[in-house]
């Protein structure tokens, strides 16, 4: 049996509609039960809070994990990332004020939930500043003054907008992407490699456009 550890709420929907695509079905599935296995007990998938996924597969308790890239690119471990799964798209932002410019701020301070994102963005721009790491609500950083800026999610922007806040820069695409231990996924490669190709070639074929809805 895979193993497949992944984010609860809309990334576990859009990837279970998937797998359902796949042919596995899955009758029995309490709402409230953080685990379920497949009807032909082939596959169990246990829902986590996004920030464990990559733990529970690096320490090889799940054999894959299902997660946003973002998550990867915050805390990247000993995994890799075999598949985008085309869903749950947004950006990494850094947003603020609309008549701030980041470039002219000879020290730049950030606020984020993905502080080691916010760090990298400073050390590839070359650009002094400090990061102020949050749990949420980071829009309020920059208009209590906590912060010149943040770097945040964007999926429609209506949250920024609420705030009088704007996109100065998009750091990078994210998507759902399945992820495995790099050691342990060659270990265990004639078990999993075979479910992998058969869900890339699904995805190859653009099946995905009529499970999460995306054109």
């Amino acid at each position: 049996m895979i193993r497949i550890a992944m984010s609860k709420g809309r990334v576990a929907e859009n990837a279970l509609e998937q797998l359902k695509s796949l042919g596995y079905t899955f009758s029995y599935f309490p709402k409230r039960q953080l685990w379920v296995i497949d009807d032909q007990k082939e596959i169990e998938l246990i829902f986590l809070k996004a920030q464990d996924v990559p733990i529970y597969v690096e320490r090889g308790v799940a054999d894959l994990g299902i997660v946003g890239s973002d998550v990867l690119r915050e805390d990247p471990l000993d995994l890799a990332a075999l598949l985008d799964l085309n869903f749950s798209k947004c950006q990494m932002c850094l947003a603020g004020a609309s008549d701030v410019n980041p470039d002219n701020i000879p020290y730049l301070r950030l606020a984020s939930k993905y502080p080691n994102i916010a760090k990298a963005y400073l050390a590839e721009n070359r650009q002094s500043g400090s990061v102020v790491s949050l749990s949420g609500s980071v829009e309020l950083a920059p208009i209590l003054g906590i912060s010149d800026l943040i770097v945040d999610i964007v999926e429609s922007g209506q949250t920024l907008k609420a705030h009088n806040l704007v996109v100065h820069k998009v750091l990078f695409n994210i998507s759902a992407t399945l992820i495995a231990n790099k050691q342990l996924y060659k270990l265990k490669a004639a078990k999993l490699e075979p479910f992998v190709k058969q869900w890339e070639d699904w995805l190859k074929e653009g099946n995905q456009n009529e499970t999460t809805g995306l054109k």
